[in-house]
């Protein structure tokens, strides 16, 4: 399947599997729903028993003089108090968003005394949608007229204005199930493109590919934590949500500028950019690791810093897509089109967190979208890169293997020459070439002479032919320089070997060069090397011994082979007497 096929096949599954998902995503306030009916902040420290009923005692129809509601969070204190109607039903649970405070306490007003219960941050219980948490409420009676609920030292203001009680917990009914099935489907067509991405790493190992595997992996984490996808396999108290959402989103950002910038082609981006980058995103994590560690002496400095930081460095994004896009890169429009919705999630909520009196808004339906288009355009753009670099890299070894092989091999007749022959003696020792052979033509300068050189050229070539057989793997030829060649042989019967191919010389020159007056034929000396002592000489150690041989076969004749076989070899050596061929 082509790359875009498979892309556009791709898309259009998720589109319909996200028409799905965003059509169920429960709401986050349902219809039976309850919503505070008034709200306010207070510095004054006072026993919890006597806020908690003071706040019941509000009237929710006139200000307050003694309270502030601005929700001011340096307030110590902050109170929500819901009016129950006694026609309907009674909820049962308090909700909220998790972020950080030191405590919170429910109680039930009602004629007598107020029905309070205290909770610790790390004791409450995370829930489903929203990285959302859950707290059961007092026991209501007839006569409980409100719930008062107090949050105490909270450091962002999702807590409050997320806050609302309900009968029914997240996640228990049908469209719930539904759509936690979905966003699981979703997360895992997510993280299918990471085997692309350690299989592409194995051939081509660049770091984007990691980099891009890293990023995958936060942001599907980021989306099981929002979702509570988690809470199928274990409980987790609010602490340890926290944790996971702030480390998760910091993860996904720093994998995301490194990304980037080894992504984006060389030379298509400022080095001042792209160290920016890099610089920024990595003290965001710095700062993303102090947020997690909610030291209660820090207030809400962490958080601030967590969200103000954000802004540059999406400022820093836009600049380096600007420049890279500028200067011709195509790398970067799959960044772009990925990375661009996950920008836009990221903006929506520094810009909500900092703009004071906006509620915080976590666009977990955009970012569920996001993911999707991220994973999909980023693949693509690996693959696309992979592809584009590989071709590269192939190019590069084929030109590398072409000038290894001119270097390598004699340009006339294509046979190994001596650098090969010498760089390569010790393994084609080791893998039994144990006899070594030299030849020579016979009254080679005759045929220049006569004939000319190019008539030579011709007959060398013959010569080389008649030397070599693509099937025969036991036999190596190597042309010296001139009419001169050497001949590595192994396996059975390797003196009678090379004589035959010695033999076939003039056949093949008659055959091949037409218009000699001649016979072309060659002399020959061989040593033949037993196995016991095939680590005993060099190179030019046989080539001597070879050589007189040859030249002995020349004084006596020509057109023969003279060889023999060594029997020791130590100082001077000892060997059997030469035998003709």
């Amino acid at each position: 399947m082509k790359l875009r096929e498979f892309g556009q096949r791709r898309a259009g599954c998720i589109a319909l599997l996200l028409a799905f998902v965003l059509g169920m995503m429960p709401s986050p306030l349902s219809a039976r729903d309850f919503t505070p009916s008034c709200s306010s902040s207070s510095g004054t420290v006072k026993p919890v028993e006597a806020a908690i009923a003071a706040a019941g005692l509000w009237d929710c129809t006139k200000a307050a003089s003694n309270l502030d509601r601005t929700g001011n969070l340096d307030h110590e204190r902050h109170f929500y108090r819901f009016d129950l109607n006694p026609s309907q039903d009674s909820p049962k649970f308090m909700i909220s968003r998790v972020a950080k405070f030191r405590s919170l306490a429910v109680a039930a007003i009602g004629d007598g005394a107020p029905v309070i219960e205290n909770h610790d941050f790390t004791d409450l219980k995370a829930t489903y949608f929203d990285r959302q948490f859950i707290v059961p409420l007092p026991r209501i009676t007839p006569d409980t007229r409100s719930i008062v609920v107090m949050v105490e030292r909270p450091t962002q203001r999702s807590t409050l204005d997320y806050m609302r009680l309900t009968d029914t917990p997240p996640g228990v009914g049908e469209a719930d199930r539904n759509a936690l099935i979905l966003i699981a489907l979703c997360t895992g067509l997510m993280l299918m493109p990471m085997m692309f991405d350690f299989t592409f790493f194995r051939v081509l190992r660049r770091p984007f590919i990691l980099w891009h595997a890293a990023l995958v992996v936060a942001m599907a984490l980021q989306l099981v934590t929002t979702s509570g996808l988690y809470l199928t396999l274990f409980d987790a108290n609010l602490n340890v949500v926290r944790v996971m959402t702030i480390g998760s989103f910091s993860a996904m950002v720093f994998a995301g500028a490194m990304f980037s910038t080894t992504f984006i082609e060389p030379g298509k981006l400022p080095e001042r950019i792209r160290r920016a980058v890099q610089i920024a995103s990595g003290s965001f994590m710095l700062i993303s690791i102090i947020h997690m560690l909610g030291i209660d002496a820090l207030g809400q400095f962490p958080s601030l810093a967590f969200y103000f930081l954000a802004v540059p460095l999406m400022f820093l994004f836009v600049s380096m897509f600007a420049s890279a896009l500028w200067a011709g890169s195509i790398a970067v429009r799959y960044l772009i089109v990925g990375l661009g919705p996950i920008m836009l999630v990221g903006a929506i909520r520094a810009v909500s967190f900092i703009i004071p009196g906006m509620p915080t808004v976590d666009a977990n339906e955009i970012f569920l979208l996001a993911t999707q288009i991220e994973v999909l355009a980023t693949t693509l753009g690996v693959a696309s890169r992979f592809l584009t670099l590989k071709l590269e890299r192939d190019k590069v070894r084929a030109e590398k293997n072409v000038m290894a092989d001119l270097v390598d091999h004699d340009p006339l007749t294509g046979l190994l020459n001596r650098r090969a022959i010498e760089s390569r003696f010790s393994d084609l020792r080791e893998q039994g070439f144990n006899t070594f052979a030299v030849l020579d033509l016979d009254k080679f300068k005759e045929i220049n002479d006569d004939f000319g050189h190019q008539k030579g050229d011709e007959v060398l070539k013959a010569c080389a032919s008649a030397l070599t057989n693509e099937t025969n793997r036991d036999t190596i030829a190597v042309r010296l320089g001139g009419e001169e060649f050497i001949l590595m042989i192994r396996g059975q019967m390797p003196v009678e070997q090379a004589e035959a191919l010695r033999s076939a010389i003039p056949l093949r020159v008659a055959h091949l060069v037409p218009g000699l007056d001649r016979p072309v034929t060659a002399s020959m000396g061989i040593i033949e090397i037993p196995e016991r002592d095939f680590t005993g000489m060099g190179f030019n150690n046989l080539y001597a011994r070879a050589d007189r041989l040859l030249y002995e076969a020349k004084e006596t004749g020509r057109n023969k082979s003279i060889h023999e076989r060594l029997v020791s070899f130590g100082g001077n050596g000892s060997e059997s007497q030469p035998q003709v061929a």
